[in-house]
């Protein structure tokens, strides 16, 4: 177990580690799989180097452009 009270600094390595309450870090390098259960806020500049999958709809505001679709496919109209 580690128990820390205060600030860490420099490299840490480890296994496994399970965070409870907010967690702040200037950077964050995960190598493998990372799983979010709840809201991920995610503010600034976001970059994916591979393919976005979303189980859901993908929702713009009203000032919001999205660009670099090659095509559009309508499985239903709804009015």
């Amino acid at each position: 177990d580690l128990v820390l009270n205060g600030k860490l600094f420099g490299a840490l390595d480890v296994p496994s580690i399970n965070l409870t309450g907010i967690v702040t870090a200037t950077e964050l390098d995960l190598n493998g799989k990372g799983d979010i259960s709840g809201d991920l806020n995610v503010a600034g500049v976001s970059t994916f180097a591979g393919n976005i999958n979303a189980n859901g709809n993908i929702v713009g505001d009203d000032s919001t452009n999205i660009s670099g679709i090659s095509s559009v496919t309508e499985m239903q109209i709804q009015r």
